[in-house]
């Protein structure tokens, strides 16, 4: 059963193994964030879940856009700065030619 946890020092016993456990972190989540939501409920979820996905390794996507704009601003502002090509290519893991764009946009 998932409970809400806050920590991972609060997580149980029987979930020592399971730190990576993507549907263990979001069903907590929502728990923590949603009063409506259950424990009966997560426990439900959790089941029919991993019904479906058990041993798969499914690719999680990020959304186009969601945090770019702040780490544009960012290595915008670093290049300003005077930090060279090469550095902002290994800090922000993203292309020579992708922060020329960056800049210059």
């Amino acid at each position: 059963m998932v409970t809400p946890t806050h920590s991972k020092a609060a997580t149980p016993a029987a979930h020592a193994g399971s730190e990576n456990d993507i549907i263990e972190d979001m069903l907590s989540l929502v728990l923590a964030m949603a009063p409506g939501f259950t424990a009966e409920l997560a426990k439900q979820a959790d089941k029919q879940i991993r019904a479906k996905w058990a041993g798969d390794r499914p690719y999680i996507a990020r959304r186009s856009g969601e945090g770019s704009s702040e780490r544009n601003a960012q290595i915008k502002a670093d290049y300003l700065k005077g930090e060279r090509i090469a550095l902002l290519e290994r800090r922000y893991k993203v292309s020579r030619s992708r922060l020329w764009q960056i800049i210059k946009s």
